[in-house]
C-alpha cells in the first residue's frame, strides 16, 4: 500500500460506507506554483476553513480519505523520507485542531509512466476501496465523493463511480463543497 489507513478504522461499523474522497494540494494544503511541489514540512500550509470541512465530514459520519499524485517522488526531487515528513506535519495539524484523515494514498511515479494509479486513472481509489474491503467496509459509491481542485481528480472520481466536485469558480473552497455535499450552512 502507498499510504496509510486509520487503525480506528478496524473498529468502525462494518458494511456500506459513505466515504469522502480528497486531494491533498489545492484542497486540504496550499497549491505551490506550477512545476513546483512542496519539497518540506516548512512548505505545507493547510487551507483556511480545511479544519471546519474536516470536523463536518466527520461529524457527517463520511471516512476521509486523501488521494494525492506526487510526481516529485519520480522526479528525486523529494525522497520517500521528506514525504513521510510532510505527511507527518499534515496529520499533526489536523489532530493539534481535532479533527484527522481516515487514510492517504498516493502515486510516486511521473506523469508519462503510464501506471493505473496516477489520477485520472482509478487506482488509487481502488487500492483505498480494496483495503476497505478487507476490513468488512464497502464503499456506497452512489453517496461518496471525490473532491479536487484540477481535473484528472474529477475524472478520477467519475471512473471510479462516485460523485465529484470541483474546487474553483462555482465551490470556491472545500468548506463550501462540503457544506453542499452534507446539506449545512
Amino acid at each position: 500500500m502507498r499510504g496509510f489507513l486509520r487503525d480506528e478504522l478496524k473498529s468502525t461499523n462494518k458494511g456500506a460506507t459513505d466515504v469522502i474522497f480528497l486531494d491533498r494540494d489545492g484542497v486540504i494544503s496550499r497549491k505551490m506554483p506550477l512545476h513546483c511541489h512542496v519539497l518540506s514540512p516548512d512548505e505545507f500550509e493547510v487551507l483556511p476553513d480545511v479544519y471546519e470541512a474536516l470536523r463536518l465530514i466527520i461529524e457527517s459520519g463520511y471516512i476521509t480519505l486523501v488521494i494525492t499524485n506526487q510526481r516529485c517522488l519520480a522526479l528525486g526531487t523529494l525522497d520517500d523520507d521528506g514525504f513521510s515528513r510532510i505527511n507527518d506535519k499534515m496529520v499533526s495539524e489536523l489532530t493539534t485542531h481535532g479533527v484527522y484523515v481516515d487514510g492517504l494514498y498516493y502515486c510516486p511515479h511521473g506523469n508519462d509512466e503510464g501506471c493505473g494509479c496516477r489520477k485520472p486513472e482509478p487506482g488509487l481509489l481502488e487500492e483505498a476501496s480494496y483495503d476497505l474491503g478487507r476490513l468488512g467496509i464497502t464503499i456506497d459509491r452512489s453517496r461518496s465523493w471525490m473532491i479536487g481542485d484540477d481535473e484528472t481528480d474529477i475524472i478520477a472520481g467519475k471512473r471510479f463511480g462516485v460523485n465529484t466536485v470541483k474546487i474553483g469558480d462555482d465551490v470556491p473552497d472545500l468548506l463550501a463543497a462540503v457544506r453542499m455535499i452534507t446539506g449545512t450552512r
